[in-house]
């Protein structure tokens, strides 16, 4: 099952626009592992669609406090794992080094990208 081409450019422009948008984070820890959700606050709930396959930004998983991006980046650091989604998160990963922009892909114009420390 292939659901369709992914964007893998940063942006269609080639730049992402700085957002001021509220930034959500959850840390979850398994098997010694600390895992890392951040979405921008107005995607949580929502469910995007790509080919046959639903991608839902659950407040289970993602829905934690709403936090500074120095802090978000702060907790990054210290994580084996990030999940993210959004142009505000993104956006702030890449400015801080933690995430290159070939990883980031888009999901309905929306960008997602994760991050593994090996």
């Amino acid at each position: 099952m292939n659901p369709g081409p992914v964007s893998s450019a940063y942006s269609e422009g080639g730049e992402m626009v700085s957002s001021e948008q509220a930034i959500i984070m959850k840390l979850h820890s398994v098997q010694g592992q600390n895992i890392l959700a951040i979405c921008d606050k107005e995607l949580l709930g929502r469910t995007f669609e790509w080919g046959d396959v639903g991608f839902l930004v659950s407040r289970g998983f993602y829905g934690g406090e709403e936090v500074p991006t120095d802090l978000m980046i702060r907790t990054a650091l210290q994580c084996t794992s990030i999940n993210a989604i959004g142009s505000a998160c993104i956006h702030a990963l890449v400015e801080a080094g933690i995430v290159d922009r070939e990883a980031i892909v888009y999901i309905n114009d929306v960008p997602h990208c994760q991050v593994y420390c090996i």
